[in-house]
């Protein structure tokens, strides 16, 4: 509502877009992006940001538009649009940042903070690039504001000089509703565990301890390495009300590392040495529970016991990683894998495997390491002749696995030989705060890609750097390896 009072584009809010100067025009809620943005533009030069003031967010998504001022755009951070809350709400922000046919001069590394009000919560969830490379989408989350408080969107522009796009820094804002969270009480289990200290258990639990039971009745929970005995561990699942519960000792399932709970930043630090843009920001990652990891890239032998065919185009042999497989076909290995062993009891009713999210695989290639590497720094890729088949020593192919040291967790060949499939949707940036167990997902259908290969340079074979593919992609130098984890 403007000073005078007026209203007439209804009780859901309209946007108010100010230039510096004081220029106002006024649009409905409901006004497309282009539409707004072209009016926005008329109203500004290079020499004056555009700012926005939404009212409110009514229920459900608004889009609208705004236009980012290049001038601004200079290689320093500048404030691109500021967002007044009228009314409690919790919401999210999503930003499309479109470079025209480049993104080297939009807005990057986009930042929400408040800069007015109470204490509100806000922080980006996640980002990501459209498959053309040049869009960029980044979404934030807006928790507990109130009336009063004031946002701020702020950008980078990574040229300098003025952008020869005219259409870049064009920005869409969509405003959508998040229903506040509540808090609850509920009741957990909690068994006490006594055993050897360091040795590996499955927790197990069945609903019925009646005659008709048998053994096939106890389903896993999860698989945990004793840290001290007595121990109490905690059912976190909520379906408490009539269990049966019972901890038996694990031994190695063959080809596999298991991989204990934890903490890690994921990420590289703004002073590692030949860093990308897409290791930003570093996030505090906790894993709750722990997984077995293949030690291996799955082989082309194992490959073709489990799915009848051999796809690899690199060298063909059993004891080379499989490659040319698609992140479907890699699923499809795992489902099938998963099928066959349950069937011969090799694995308990509802344990699966599947692939490792990104997080889990960084976890488990770092090993609780904060280098550029698992072994250290190695500014030279000297060391790296010793733990991964690259560039520089791979003679153009694949080798078997296995050859190579291994990382302090006994894993092989996380940096080289081949490039691996992650399970989750491929986010462009790293959202920064911390997550829980995190699977990203997201609008873009791109899947990552982790780990060095036979063909690339030392760079990529750094722990914290991140790729991306369409899951439908088949590359002489692309394979996957496995994770085992209840299915709970």
């Amino acid at each position: 509502m403007d000073a005078d009072g007026d209203n007439r584009y209804g009780t859901e809010g309209y946007l108010v877009v100010t230039s510096r100067d004081g220029d106002l025009i006024k649009n409905p809620a409901y006004a497309t992006a282009r539409r707004l943005a072209s009016a926005v533009r008329r109203n500004s030069d290079a020499a004056r940001p555009v700012f926005a003031t939404v009212d409110h967010p009514r229920e459900g998504a608004v889009e609208v538009g705004l236009w980012a001022s290049q001038g601004g755009l200079d290689g320093e951070e500048h404030d691109l649009v500021e967002i007044a809350v009228n009314g409690s709400a919790n919401f999210r922000l999503g930003v499309m940042v479109d470079g025209g046919n480049t993104l080297d001069a939009a807005p990057r590394d986009l930042r929400l903070r408040q800069v007015a009000g109470g204490t509100s919560d806000s922080g980006l969830i996640y980002s990501y690039r459209e498959p053309d490379q040049t869009v960029d989408w980044y979404f934030f989350d807006v928790r507990g504001a109130q009336p009063g408080d004031v946002f701020r969107l702020s950008g980078t522009n990574r040229r300098d000089g003025t952008p020869s796009q005219d259409e870049s820094g064009f920005s869409a804002l969509m405003f959508d509703r998040v229903e506040p969270e509540t808090l609850a009480l509920r009741m957990v289990a909690g068994l006490t565990l006594t055993g050897s200290v360091g040795a590996l258990y499955a927790v197990e639990y069945r609903d019925d301890l009646g005659d008709g039971a048998d053994a096939g009745d106890w389903r896993i929970l999860d698989y945990l390495r004793l840290p001290a005995s007595p121990y109490v561990w905690i059912d976190r699942t909520g379906e408490t009300s009539r269990r049966f519960y019972r901890a038996t000792p694990v031994q190695n399932p063959p080809g596999l590392v298991f991989v204990d709970p934890g903490t890690f930043l994921m990420g590289s630090a703004v002073t590692e040495e030949e860093r990308w843009e897409s290791e930003n920001q570093q996030t505090t990652v906790v894993l709750t529970r722990g997984y077995w990891i293949g030690k291996y890239e799955v082989t082309q032998a194992e490959y073709e016991e489990v799915v009848g065919e051999n796809p690899s185009t690199s060298v063909r042999a059993p004891n080379h990683p499989v490659e040319s497989v698609s992140w479907f076909d890699a699923m499809d290995y795992c489902a099938k894998r998963t099928e066959l062993e349950r069937a011969a009891g090799r694995i308990p009713t509802n344990a699966k495997y599947r692939l490792p999210t990104e997080a889990e695989w960084e976890y488990a290639c770092r090993a609780m390491t904060t280098t550029r590497f698992p072994y250290g720094d190695d500014p030279g890729y000297k060391l790296l002749l010793q733990y991964a088949w690259f560039y520089d020593n791979s003679d153009g192919r694949s080798h078997p696995v296995g050859q190579k040291l291994p990382n302090p967790w006994g894993i092989h060949d996380m940096s080289g030989n081949v490039t691996e499939w992650c399970l989750d949707n491929y986010v462009s940036y790293l959202p920064g705060g911390t997550l829980i167990d995190p699977v990203r997902s997201g609008p873009s259908q791109r899947r990552p890609l982790r780990g060095g290969a036979w063909r690339y340079d030392g760079n990529p074979c750094r722990s914290a750097d991140r790729d991306d593919s369409s899951p439908s992609v088949k590359r002489d130098f692309i394979g996957f390896r496995v994770v085992l984890v209840p299915e709970t």
